[in-house]
């Protein structure tokens, strides 16, 4: 294979610019990037200076290279101004059209040198030009080299050059062929194969400015127009089926990867098609094909998937993959109750067919929906005793979702549609507390007409059938039930979809909370509903135990009812008020105070992930409907001991020496810490006896010298 330098000129000399080749960056340039890594500005801020310099940007979700909504490329729906750019939470992506700016995106740029040179045009003049602009994603042999449309020059619509191969070696972009925009994403987003963001790059970091990319030259020009789509034969268009990437592996273990080239390729193709070209279809297509034995890597695979094209020649679909796998239909998955057993043969060829991991020096990268605590494409639970406010603090959840504003200080990662279904409460009670919650929680227009368009709080009380127990003539059958499937199949529809809870999910499985079979299946639905190509967070509201509610249970089996729930959920937040005794064991930021009329909670993830280090206890002030931080934290273990030692002190002075074992009891709470604390004390002379071994203990001049120099910190 060719390398990106084979054919390129030779190093230049010491006086002149150095060549600066795709994936291979100077060391003056690798150290400018460096300095300029450490003042990488967030999206948001990078946005308005984007949209300053007069750009036109694209909103979507980091876990992908583009959107996936529908409309985006519409110029209603880019963002032109510094409110709307300062709400980005994902990646961003300019809109070449409506910028008038183009790109010339390199798939392979050692064999687009190829390709340009028999048309006449050196490549390495282009891409080591002074005022070259490029961005790169950090991927060898890639990158895009970024201009500014002429005076007078209509957008031009792209074009994509395919090699023999049939994998693309660069594209041309700037518009559809309706005039729409078509956009590449810019710095400091992350890429979703990498999980690094986005950087600009230049070939002379003193001449070259992103704000002021070179004009797209007329040899590029020239060459662009006269080119043309490549004459295919169309075919019908077919949407896909809405699988999500459960059934798709469904489907894929029952296919051998060492199959014949047409079929492997083919089950690609299908997967691109379902997937709409996402980066899910090709994570399963690699997965799949790296266990058989004519796997070439994923740089192979990439090459393949990049040349698939919607549209024009043969068309594979779902439909034809479930044909392949001996599948009839796609009602297959309706039922979710059972999981589909994987093989003898197929499991063992797993164990026999294993090969080291590729790529442990960069991870797949984490997509969240509330930084930190909550990941995208997950099901959990959310546990509080009844009255602690667990409804809506799930609707201020839905409404910082739909807005992208912080949750109770939490950075909000994806912006997107709230589905929440409530068995629990009426309709006008739900209404009631969205309005509420929104317009309490200082909401502002533009956020209520969001709020209003992306946040559906829905009443199911009058449901006559329960999601999974279903009531027959010779007792209860456990299944999901016909709404359930619909449910799902509707919820495929929703694009947008980034949340969705069911509260509570005793009251949708149809069975008490101890019913293990009832609510694993009910926890099945919301692994299902977290799976579905849109990958939202799926969040179950359930009580919190009676008796583990007066004990302060806090691990994640705090839950009422079967531990079924806690098990088969990926994470569990526990939502706690706290009482005197909890506030008497924290302490209070200076000027924070707790209203009369408020409710102080704790919100806590009981767990983490294989990847993700659980979070500390957030405290908030509950006043009615609106939430907000508390500046409570927990003190540390030397704060504890010396405030136990004031204690001790004030006892001493006012009652006189005492017993060791009188001292312990008068601390009180765990009596073998307490008995450390005595005897460290002792140690380290502020205690003595006043005679022999077994005497009472009294303050010495220098106890009673650290305790009265605490004392204004204690009685405060």
């Amino acid at each position: 294979m060719r390398t990106p330098r084979e054919g390129l000129p030779p190093p230049r000399s010491e006086d002149a610019p150095r060549e600066v080749v795709l994936g291979e960056a100077s060391e003056d340039l690798q150290e400018a990037q460096g300095m300029m890594a450490v003042s990488t500005p967030a999206v948001n801020e990078a946005a308005c200076d984007y949209v300053r310099a007069g750009w036109v940007l694209v909103p979507f979700d980091r876990s992908t290279k583009g959107p996936q909504h529908k409309g985006w490329n519409l110029r209603e729906r880019c963002i032109s101004t510094e409110d709307a750019a300062l709400k980005c939470r994902g990646n961003v992506g300019l809109a070449h059209a409506y910028s008038r700016t183009a790109v010339i995106d390199f798939d392979d740029v050692a064999r687009a040198r190829d390709w340009f040179a028999a048309k006449g045009v050196t490549l390495s003049e282009l891409w080591d030009a002074p005022d070259a602009v490029r961005i790169s994603s950090g991927r060898e042999n890639r990158g895009k080299l970024l201009y500014k449309l002429p005076e007078g020059l209509a957008p031009l619509a792209s074009r994509k050059i395919i090699g023999a191969d049939k994998s693309v070696l660069f594209e041309l972009r700037c518009a559809t062929s309706n005039g729409l925009t078509v956009q590449d994403v810019l710095p400091p987003s992350i890429h979703p194969v990498t999980g690094r963001p986005y950087v600009w790059e230049y070939a002379d970091p003193m001449l070259a400015d992103w704000k002021a990319p070179p004009v797209l030259p007329p040899a590029i020009v020239q060459l662009w127009q006269t080119l043309s789509p490549e004459p295919s034969e169309p075919v019908e268009q077919k949407e896909p089926l809405g699988l999500g990437r459960r059934e798709l592996k469904i489907l894929l273990s029952r296919l051998d990867p060492d199959t014949d080239y047409d079929e492997w390729l083919g089950v690609g193709m299908a997967l691109h098609h379902e997937t709409r070209g996402g980066e899910i279809g090709l994570e399963l297509w690699d997965t799949w094909s790296s266990r058989g034995t004519k796997y070439k890597g994923l740089e192979d695979l990439q090459r393949r998937w990049d040349g698939f094209k919607q549209g024009t020649g043969r068309l594979l679909t779902a439909r034809w993959l479930m044909g392949l796998a001996d599948v009839a239909t796609v009602d297959e998955f309706d039922d979710l109750s059972e999981a589909t057993p994987v093989t003898c043969n197929t499991a063992i060829s797993r164990v026999t067919s294993w090969s080291p991991l590729r790529c442990i020096e960069e991870p797949p990268p984490l997509s969240f929906l509330l930084t930190g605590w909550l990941q995208t494409g997950q099901a959990g639970l959310l546990v509080a005793a009844g009255g602690t406010g667990k409804t809506s603090l799930l609707i201020l959840l839905a409404c910082c979702v739909a807005t992208g504003r912080d949750f109770l200080g939490i950075p909000v990662a994806r912006v997107g549609r709230s589905v929440i279904l409530s068995r629990d409460d009426g309709q006008d009670d739900l209404d009631a507390v969205l309005q509420l919650v929104a317009i309490d929680s200082g909401f502002n227009t533009e956020d209520l007409e969001l709020i209003r368009s992306r946040v559906q709080v829905i009443s199911l009380r009058d449901l006559a059938d329960a999601l999974v127990v279903q009531p027959t003539a010779s007792g209860r059958t456990y299944r999901l039930s016909k709404f359930a499937g619909e449910l799902l199949s509707h919820l495929r529809q929703l694009e947008d979809l980034t949340l969705f809870a069911l509260d509570t999910v005793r009251v949708f499985s149809g069975a008490d909370s101890s019913d293990e079979q009832a609510q694993t299946l009910v926890t099945q639905l919301l692994h299902s509903v977290a799976g579905l190509p849109q990958r939202p967070t799926a969040i179950g509201m359930h009580h919190v135990g009676k008796t583990n509610a007066r004990a302060k249970v806090e691990d994640q089996y705090a839950a009422m009812g079967s531990s079924a729930l806690a098990d088969h959920a990926r994470f569990v937040l526990l939502l706690r008020r706290l009482d005197r005794e909890d506030l008497q064991g924290l302490k209070l930021a200076d000027g924070e105070v707790i209203d009369a009329d408020g409710d102080a909670l704790s919100l806590t993830a009981t767990r983490g992930s294989l990847r993700v280090r659980k979070p500390g206890s957030l405290f908030l002030l509950r006043t009615g409907f609106t939430y907000r931080p508390l500046a409570l934290r927990k003190p540390s273990s030397a704060e504890v001991a010396d405030a136990a030692f004031a204690k001790a002190a004030h006892h001493l002075d006012a009652v006189g020496p005492c017993t060791k074992e009188a001292l312990v009891e008068f601390l009180g709470g765990n009596a073998a810490r307490a008995r450390s604390h005595v005897q460290q004390w002792i140690g380290d002379g502020w205690l003595c006896r006043i005679a022999g071994a077994r005497s009472p203990l009294q303050l010495t001049d220098r106890g009673a010298q650290v305790a009265s120099i605490d004392k204004g910190a204690i009685d405060a």
